[in-house]
């Protein structure tokens, strides 16, 4: 695959992007002092005073916490009881509960943990320790999240393309394709073109409103060339640091005040000696399309050429289209 990474950057990461903590403690004073020190490293936090005001903080919809510090000791339900309400409800799968006491058994530290604690800390305890703790519990917590996400989305996505194209018949193969895997991908454009040696490549369906059988300029659609001069994958995350699309930069340049175009796959597949192309562009305003989606695209690519061949030899041919 030909893949063109977007440049990092040292920026601040937006509050989107930060780590959300929830601090319960039954002392004010530790509990304001915690949360203002995680607030000063860059962490959105919610502070509870006992175990049901966690819960219900907890159960916010918006609320999607990172990490819960939890005391040991609180009025009504204790630390270890508000873990297992914590333990015992899938939608918290995985949470990482650090828990903190001032209490000396050590036995304590061994209960916790089979009970499902994360970590824990007794007190009193160095602050950068816990900061370190806290973002390390953290940010595996949010990548076992984004990876379950993903897999959802995917099986989604397969579970989608498969019915659909089980019952579909030529020519609306690959039109219903491209219409659902840009729904399942959130942008506005996934196309199918037949690429020529010595034409243009011509339309063969589209998420968006244009005709079937136009031809498409390579200077207008460079992942078309960059796949036929590869023949594999192509992943350009950023556009505007791609060497490939300064052409069309230019070219664009002239007609809008700003460019467009942020990111794009195109996966080549073959049917009876023709080489086709299923393609998925992100403008400016949609989201970045990362390696899940160029996954996502080989495997509707694949099921494209199944469909096909389940079809028969006279499914599709380019003089059909």
């Amino acid at each position: 695959m030909l893949a063109v990474s977007p440049p990092t950057s040292s920026a601040d990461p937006p509050r989107a992007e930060r780590l959300r903590v929830l601090v319960v403690d039954d002392n004010g004073v530790f509990r304001e002092g915690l949360a203002r020190a995680l607030r000063h490293h860059g962490y959105d936090v919610a502070t509870a005073r006992d175990g049901s005001e966690a819960l219900a903080a907890l159960a916010d919809p918006a609320a999607a916490f990172d990490v819960v510090v939890l005391d040991l000791v609180l009025p009504g339900a204790s630390g270890l009881e508000i873990l297992q309400a914590i333990r015992r409800n899938p939608r918290w799968s995985g949470l990482p509960v650090l828990l903190v006491t001032a209490a000396p058994e050590p036995a304590l530290s061994v209960v916790a943990l089979e009970r499902g604690a994360a970590d824990f800390v007794p007190k009193p305890f160095r602050l950068d320790e816990l900061v370190l703790r806290i973002r390390q519990h953290g940010e595996a917590f949010r990548a076992l999240r984004a990876a379950r996400h993903e897999v959802e989305r995917h099986r989604q996505l397969h579970a989608l393309i498969t019915d659909l194209l089980e019952g579909v018949a030529v020519p609306d193969l690959f039109s219903t394709a491209v219409r659902h895997l840009a729904a399942w991908a959130g942008v506005r454009c996934a196309y199918v073109a037949a690429l020529s040696a010595d034409k243009d490549a011509l339309l063969l369906a589209s998420s968006q409103p244009f005709r079937p059988g136009q031809r498409l300029p390579r200077w207008a659609y460079p992942e078309l060339h960059l796949v036929e001069q590869t023949g594999r994958c192509v992943h350009v995350a950023d556009v505007e640091a791609s060497e490939a699309f300064a052409t069309l930069r230019r070219a664009w340049s002239q007609r809008l005040p700003s460019f467009a175009l942020r990111s794009v796959v195109a996966v080549p597949f073959g049917w009876r000696g023709q080489l086709m192309v299923l393609v998925v562009r992100a403008e400016a305003e949609e989201p970045v399309l990362g390696y899940g989606v160029c996954e996502a695209v080989e495997w509707v690519a694949a099921q494209l050429v199944r469909a096909l061949v389940r079809l028969g030899e006279d499914a599709w041919s380019l003089g059909s289209a």
